[in-house]
């Protein structure tokens, strides 16, 4: 129930009525994908949405080594929930490579959002991927070698690590 002010506006006006952070810094190598399916990188996190009406603002920074062969179909984040639901979201995810040569890194930047429509007005648990798919389903086809490097990849870096931070807003 919200709160009527004087001026016209609520209380429910841009609330933000949860978040959740999640981090990873395990080094792994990175699979090539076998099919035209999804590849998941990272099984970013599990929220628990209480609003049917909410959105979910999406923010992550992934880092990768060592450059191997653009997703054909892209990178993108992707939402499940349960009965099968998904939702891939190409909107608000950069995959960028530094100069082409070996040995260069890729940032993966996910900044995005799930409007309650594109989540079929789902409460309880959604889960977030960052994943990627080809159109030709090439094994050699994934964004990099290494997700999370760390010296062995370039002996001058340290460990890397990936994080994911969401907001569940009230529009």
């Amino acid at each position: 129930m919200a709160i009527y002010y004087g001026d016209g506006s609520n209380s429910n006006s841009g609330r933000i009525l949860g978040s959740k952070t999640s981090s990873n810094s395990t080094r792994a190598a990175i699979n090539g994908h076998p099919s035209n399916g999804d590849e998941d990188l990272w099984n970013m996190l599990t929220y628990n949405k209480i609003s049917s009406t909410s959105t979910l603002i999406v923010n992550a920074h992934i880092p990768i080594h060592h450059d191997y062969s653009y997703p054909y179909y892209g990178t993108f984040c992707k939402a499940t929930w349960s009965g099968g639901g998904v939702y891939r979201n190409r909107r608000g995810c950069a995959y960028s490579i530094g100069k082409y040569a070996d040995s260069n890194s890729v940032i993966w930047k996910i900044l995005t959002f799930f409007t309650a429509s594109d989540l079929n007005n789902q409460t309880g648990n959604i889960t977030l991927y960052a994943s990627y798919s080809t159109s030709n389903g090439g094994s050699g086809n994934k964004p990099g070698l290494t997700v999370n490097p760390n010296s062995s990849d370039d002996g001058r870096g340290s460990q890397n690590g990936s994080q994911c931070s969401v907001f569940e807003v009230e529009p």
